[in-house]
C-alpha cells in the first residue's frame, strides 16, 4: 500500500520530496528495493518536446526486511531533476512521479511487485505525513494505518 500523496516538506533542511508505502500482507517481504523516477515533458536544445525518464535516488533504496511501513526520501538538491521546480511547472510539463517496489515474499518464495505514481496534484507542498507510529501498554511499536494518508 502507498500512501495517496506525497509531500515536498524541509528535511535535514533541505527540500524532500516524502511518501509512504506499508506491507498489509501477513507475511514478511525481504530484500526490498524501491526505485523512483520523475517523467515529464521537456524540450531538447533543438526545440524538440519529447517525454524523458529521470531518476530520483532515494536516501534509502533497499532494505533487508519490509515488515511495518517504509518512508521513501529523495532530497531536493542541486543534482535532482526536481531542482527548482514548483506545482505549477511540474502540472505544465505533465510530471509523474513513478515509484516501483519490489521483493521477496519471504513465505511464497516469489519474487511481488508493487507500483504507484504521483501527478502534481497529488504533490503537497509544505506539509507533513502524520506520524502514524506509537507504542501499546507493553511498549511495542504500532501502526496507526487510520493516518497513513493524512497530512498535517
Amino acid at each position: 500500500m502507498f500512501s495517496d500523496v506525497a509531500v515536498i516538506t524541509d528535511h535535514e533542511g533541505y527540500p524532500t520530496l516524502m511518501f509512504r508505502a506499508a506491507n498489509r500482507r501477513r507475511n514478511r517481504i525481504v530484500e526490498a528495493e524501491v526505485s523512483v523516477s520523475v517523467v515529464m515533458d521537456q524540450v531538447s536544445r533543438e526545440g524538440h518536446r519529447m517525454r524523458t525518464f529521470r531518476d530520483l535516488p532515494v536516501t534509502r533504496g533497499r532494505t533487508p526486511l519490509f515488515i511495518l511501513s517504509w518512508q521513501v526520501m529523495h532530497r531536493i538538491d542541486e543534482a535532482s531533476p526536481l531542482f527548482g521546480e514548483t506545482a505549477q511547472s511540474l502540472a505544465a510539463q505533465f510530471a509523474e512521479i513513478i515509484v516501483v517496489m519490489r521483493g521477496l515474499d519471504e513465505t511464497f518464495s516469489s519474487t511481488i511487485h508493487a507500483r504507484a505514481s504521483y501527478l502534481p496534484d497529488e504533490i503537497v507542498w509544505n506539509r507533513r505525513l502524520v506520524d502514524i507510529f506509537s507504542r501499546d501498554d507493553t511498549g511495542r511499536r504500532v501502526i496507526d494505518f487510520t493516518h497513513f494518508h493524512a497530512v498535517e
